[in-house]
């Protein structure tokens, strides 16, 4: 009785969201404009950022590793390529090292930052991002921590990181070594605050708390039948052209990624297909999910 009670509660509450949400769904029937979700930003200290997205890289495929510097083994990329993978299928979170040759002049803190919110690095709905950014000609490195790992990974921490993992081996041009321990430390950090220990061989099931669909195995049956009646009142209730255009544009109205067993998937936040954010592609490579940077992180020179 408790179990059939609580999952009809859940079904009343899906059903007056999807209702009340209808309406403006089909008074809405033209997306905003590319333009409007690349506004200009503003850091904390309220001054306008006014790099432009052609000032920074196009991620690679790979999105985990960015070496546009060469500064990392094919071993230690295949690691930290590796580890991040698992990082983002276990937690959402995503941690991503980019090395270039040059800052352009700036501060790495105004780089480290646009790059960041450019990119879209982490989960959009956890601002679960961090960058680890090395620029060999200015011999400067800086973690860039998102929103929303700021309270477990702090300035100070950042900054202890940098001093024990990275800087040591940096000092000594040994690039790749610096950057690879560092990053395994990052990913410790972040399963850390997810509840997991360690960031080898975990099973699925050590961090079942934290899936995205919040359903156990045993309520398989009812998601699926939620979904079912969810699908319907949409075939019955929206006007036949804004189904038409879900159908054949994408769902272009929205601006969150649809879930498919371990990612989300549709357009990057680089704009790679219509969609919104996504932390995948259909092309196999990854990328950003839309995560959001208000400055959090620490910068050494070496």
């Amino acid at each position: 009785m408790k179990k059939t009670i609580g999952a009809g509660a859940l079904l009343v509450s899906l059903l007056i969201v999807l209702l009340t949400a209808l309406p403006a769904a089909a008074i809405s029937e033209h997306p905003l404009p590319a333009s409007s979700f690349f506004a200009p930003s503003f850091t904390d200290d309220n001054k306008m950022t006014t790099q432009s997205r052609d000032d920074y890289p196009s991620p690679t495929s790979d999105f985990f590793v960015n070496d546009f510097a060469s500064c990392l083994t094919d071993e230690d990329k295949s690691t930290i390529q590796a580890l991040g993978e698992e990082l983002y299928k276990k937690t959402k979170a995503q941690v991503v090292v980019v090395t270039v040759q040059s800052l352009g002049g700036r501060d790495i803190e105004s780089y480290s930052i646009g790059l960041a919110r450019e990119w879209g690095i982490g989960d959009k709905d956890d601002d679960s991002g961090v960058l680890l950014l090395l620029s060999t000609g200015d011999r400067q490195v800086r973690i860039e921590v998102g929103k929303g790992l700021e309270g477990s990974l702090t300035d100070g921490k950042s900054g202890r990181i940098l001093d024990s993992y990275a800087v040591p081996y940096l000092k000594n041009s040994d690039y790749s070594t610096g950057l690879r321990e560092c990053y395994k430390k990052l990913v410790e950090e972040v399963y850390s605050e997810y509840g997991v220990e360690g960031y080898t061989s975990i099973d699925d099931t050590d961090i079942g708390d934290y899936s995205s669909s919040g359903f156990g195995d045993e309520k398989i049956d009812l998601a699926v039948i939620i979904i079912i009646t969810v699908l319907v009142l949409i075939t019955l209730i929206l006007p036949g052209r804004i189904i038409r255009k879900a159908i054949y544009h994408g769902g272009g109205d929205h601006h969150g990624g649809d879930y498919h067993g371990g990612g989300f998937y549709g357009g990057g936040f680089g704009g790679h297909s219509s969609g919104g954010f996504s932390g995948g592609s259909s092309s196999g490579g990854f990328s950003g999910g839309g995560g959001g940077f208000s400055g959090g992180g620490s910068s050494r020179g070496f």
